[in-house]
């Protein structure tokens, strides 16, 4: 009995001393130089006085055991209990541990750490895992004297432990843990990690292992604690998204648990998943924009462990303005086309033949596409501007016949960035249709919001980038439609600014190209008749050979008793015929003129002349003027 009471007083007098070692330990901790990479521990002598019964506080093995959660991935974990971990005593019931002393292992600002503190004594102890960061520096964790289960081994005991400031306590303390049988123990859940990602890790780490202990009750139990409260679709989803890769290799990984099992434990019912594949440009992707795995299942995009899709185009050689998009392909048939954030093509160059990866995240519908020689394109460089539509080979009034042809129809640039373009004589019609692209290809084009959208004649409308099919209205027997964009406020990187314009306006006569246009009538040769260089306004009156009989000025005789001739003198011929009129004479027409044509001998009375009708009478006269001038000569001659 004295025995008894001897070891009674001896643990009695022993906590009174650890009571009053822990009195002086918070003065020594504040009195002592603490520096940036310390954090300290204050040993419940109480709560762990087994431990103590034959060992001194100070004499204590204290050890930290220190990683990384979550943003520090260098961070070297050292093994449990191992030299490197081993604390140093200060005073009273405090020890320090130098973080960065030996292993260079500063605290990172935004990651997250856990810290655990153990003992080795005449019994062993632990505190539970202690979220930290940065902040923690020179903080002390204490012991409160809960205890849970171990998260590693389900027949050992943690100590809730908490940090002395209230500051870091209320960011960081107990971790968060589910344990091997699926008990939540610890209240902080660190700030890299969801809850969703902790039960989908759980359920990752014991799922096969410990599949005779756990339960769908006890893991729907799990999801719904009050620290956790994780939705068990999440969960799933997340899980097969996570481990995609051990899912997809079960003889590799044969403690990965199936995502039926994964199903089965959270309650829930998977959906088929979507399938997703790569369409665009036939030259990355072999076919012209397949956007279904029957099309192109070479194209089927593979799922990532973090959730996204992955699709790598192999030795892509060079080429410009390469398009794609990733094609969602739903269980019930669906499809969506997913492009960049304004819903368009992702447009890019490879400038060197190259490895071409396009990976797509669901959770975030992005699109990034990564090679060594990829450029993305983030502007548009316009050297030509083309209207594109139903042209009608049959008729080339409209698009001048060209029928959806990328490379016609060039437009007019009548202003920086501003293009036009005019068809004439455009027969009735209301479904004539047009886009405008750029540089002859499909890789950048305008179109309506909507299809079969008709802008109004005149009225500028937002022309949308690579949009719908614009819809002509000619309400006109014949009409002049006029095409016009202007990009000059056009942005590449929201795809918005162009504006375009549709006239329509009645055309002023029937087409020159018409049939009509074409008939004889036309070239009617009542135009270049004869009538319009008849002989009449050519006719030489002026040059009869009347007007150029010599004149003959009679001497003055005195004829004989017997001559009755009046004595006449001819004193007008004696003028230049020529001259009357001023008329050219043209050799070989004086003939022809004077055949037939009587209408012109008052003209020719007129200017004096002889007419050609009075020739025979004129001789007769001649003749009788010589015969009487030879009598009177002879006469003379006798009488002398």
């Amino acid at each position: 009995m004295r025995k008894t009471n001897k070891v009674l007083s001896l643990t009695v007098a022993g906590l009174m001393a650890f009571s009053t070692s822990a009195v002086t330990a918070f003065s020594v901790s504040a009195a002592e130089d603490v520096t940036e990479t310390k954090i300290y521990f204050e040993v419940p002598t109480e709560i762990w006085a087994d431990a103590l019964v034959k060992t001194d506080v100070s004499a204590l093995k204290v050890y930290a055991h220190t990683y990384a959660v979550a943003g520090d991935p260098d961070y070297k974990e050292t093994s449990w209990q191992t030299k490197g971990e081993v604390c140093k005593y200060v005073s009273g019931n405090i020890y320090s541990y130098d973080i960065d002393a030996k292993y260079k292992r500063t605290l990172k600002d935004g990651a997250d750490y856990v810290a655990i503190f153990s003992i080795v004594g005449d019994k062993s102890y632990q505190t539970c895992n202690v979220t930290m960061g940065k902040s923690c520096y020179g903080d002390t964790i204490v012991v409160t004297g809960e205890t849970y289960e171990n998260s590693q081994d389900s027949q050992k005991k943690d100590y809730r432990s908490v940090w002395k400031s209230e500051a870091n306590a209320a960011v960081y303390g107990p971790k968060l843990e589910i344990t091997s049988t699926g008990r939540v123990v610890g209240e902080s859940i660190p700030t890299s990690i969801t809850a969703e990602e902790m039960v989908a890790q759980f359920l990752h780490e014991y799922g096969v292992k410990n599949a005779s202990i756990l339960t769908p009750e006890k893991v729907q139990e799990t999801c719904a604690n009050k620290f956790i409260n994780a939705a068990p679709k999440d969960v799933y989803d997340l899980y097969v998204s996570k481990y995609a890769d051990e899912l997809a290799a079960p003889e590799t990984y044969p403690n990965t648990a199936s995502a039926e099992k994964i199903a089965e434990y959270l309650g829930v019912t998977p959906e088929a998943e979507s399938t997703y594949v790569v369409a665009g440009s036939e030259e990355i992707c072999g076919v012209l924009w397949k956007g279904s795995p029957e099309e192109a299942p070479e194209n089927v995009m593979t799922k990532n462990a973090d959730g996204t899709y992955t699709k790598v185009f192999s030795g892509v050689a060079p080429a410009e303005k390469l398009q794609v998009k990733v094609a969602e392909n739903t269980a019930n048939g669906e499809q969506n086309w997913i492009g960049d954030a304004t819903g368009n093509n992702i447009t890019f160059d490879v400038t060197d033949t190259c490895d071409v990866t396009v990976t797509y995240n669901p959770s975030t519908s992005e699109i990034t596409v990564t090679g060594d020689a990829v450029k993305l394109v983030t502007d548009i460089e316009i050297t030509s501007m083309h209207a594109v539509g139903n042209g009608d080979p049959d008729d080339g009034s409209w698009l001048n016949g060209a029928a959806w042809d990328v490379t016609a129809n060039e437009m007019e640039q009548v202003a920086d960035k501003v293009y036009e373009i005019t068809y004439h004589n455009v027969p009735e019609f209301d479904n004539y249709q047009v886009k405008f692209a750029a540089n002859g290809t499909w890789a950048d084009s305008w179109g309506s919001a909507e299809e079969g959208f008709t802008p109004e004649s005149g009225v500028a409308f937002d022309a949308v980038y690579n949009g719908q099919n614009l819809t002509v209205n000619v309400p006109y027997e014949f009409a002049d439609v006029t095409l016009r964009i202007d990009l000059s406020n056009f942005d590449y990187a929201t795809k918005l600014g162009a504006v375009a314009t549709v006239t329509v306006t009645g055309a002023p006569q029937v087409p020159t190209t018409a049939p009509e246009t074409t008939v004889p009538e036309t070239t009617a040769p009542e135009t270049t008749v004869p009538a319009t260089t008849v002989p009449e306004t050519t006719v030489p009156a002026t040059t009869v050979p009347a007007t150029t009989v010599p004149a003959t000025t009679v001497p003055e005789t005195t004829i004989a008793q017997n001559t009755t001739t009046p004595n006449t003198t001819l004193a007008p011929a004696t003028e230049d015929a020529t001259s009357s009129t001023g008329a050219t004479v043209k050799p070989g027409t004086a003939d022809t003129a004077n055949n037939g044509n009587n209408g012109n001998s008052t003209a020719n009375n007129n200017n004096g002349t002889v007419k050609t009708g009075n020739a025979s009478m004129a001789a007769v006269i001649l003749l009788v003027l010589v015969s009487a001038t030879g009598v009177v000569y002879f006469t003379r001659k006798k009488v002398k």
